[in-house]
């Protein structure tokens, strides 16, 4: 996942401003980082449709299989809150 201070240093190169946030601290909105983390999640949902339906995981490459089903079920654990609060037309 990308880190906050990442998220942070591009949404200021990308014009975002810092407002002061409830414990007095000068930061972005919490908003911000949640759309960057959602976007985030969405690229990699795609990458792994991309690779599932890949013609070379359908004739057998059972290593390459397990490593995807592994990422599949990590994905899930991580984002699967996260989706269905921000993102409910997206079927897991």
């Amino acid at each position: 996942m990308i880190e906050k201070s990442r998220i942070k240093a591009m949404a200021l190169s990308s014009g975002f401003k810092l407002k002061e946030q409830p414990n007095g601290e000068m930061d972005l909105n919490p908003y911000v980082y949640e759309f960057a983390k959602l976007l985030e999640l969405a690229v990699l949902y795609d990458r792994n449709r991309e690779l599932t339906s890949s013609p070379s995981l359908k004739q057998g490459d059972s290593f390459c299989k397990s490593v995807v089903l592994s990422w599949q079920l990590e994905m899930r654990s991580i984002g699967k809150c996260f989706f269905a609060k921000f993102a409910p037309w997206l079927a897991w």
